[in-house]
């Protein structure tokens, strides 16, 4: 136990502070406050070592699950390229897949992959967008959305909840709810 721990221990029996609060215990006066102060910081450094901890856990445990799935894969790639040449040799023209008494060998087609500048094309490449807007537009995409963020500035909240927009009309396909102010406590430094 660390010094600061021992004192605010030491206090806290001084102060005649239950170590957890109990359901009739109230918070009035500026010790009972303080007390209080002190508890919320002690768990919140507990949480920021017990984050750090797993953290440190998550990271080991990803490393070791890319490391291993990486010698899985290249075993799997290895013996597929063996695997082929004997199951293309089984096909016989109809079927695609050839029936093992472990398992089955299926083929199937891989669509084919298109690439910009290295990178894979996909509907918000940006050479492609120029290219079809001046000989394609047709294939022009145009996507609508609401700024929330300025439109939600002039709705008006009653306290039931219903939302009245700037013009009077209320919007009946919206509600709000409202919640009180967040506490934090924060260490003072």
């Amino acid at each position: 136990m660390s010094l600061v721990e021992n004192l605010d221990q030491y206090l806290d029996q001084a102060d005649g502070m239950p170590d957890q609060p109990q359901q009739a215990f109230v918070i009035d006066t500026p010790e009972k406050a303080d007390w209080a102060v002190r508890k919320i910081l002690r768990l919140q450094t507990k949480n920021e070592e017990i984050n750090q901890i797993a953290d440190d856990r998550i990271e080991k445990v990803e490393a070791w699950r890319k490391q291993t799935k990486s010698e899985n894969d290249r075993s799997i790639e290895y013996l597929v390229s063996l695997l082929r040449p004997f199951a293309e040799q089984q096909l016989d023209g109809k079927k695609k897949t050839v029936r093992l008494p472990s398992g089955d060998v299926n083929f199937r087609a891989t669509p084919t992959q298109f690439f910009i500048a290295g990178q894979k094309v996909d509907g918000k490449n940006q050479v492609l967008t120029s290219y079809v807007k001046q000989n394609a537009p047709e294939y022009l995409k145009i996507e609508e959305s609401t700024n929330w963020a300025e439109f939600k500035k002039t709705l008006t909240i009653t306290s039931t909840g219903q939302v009245i927009a700037n013009d009077g009309e209320i919007l009946n396909f919206i509600y709000a709810l409202e919640y009180p102010d967040t506490i934090i406590v924060k260490e003072r430094k």
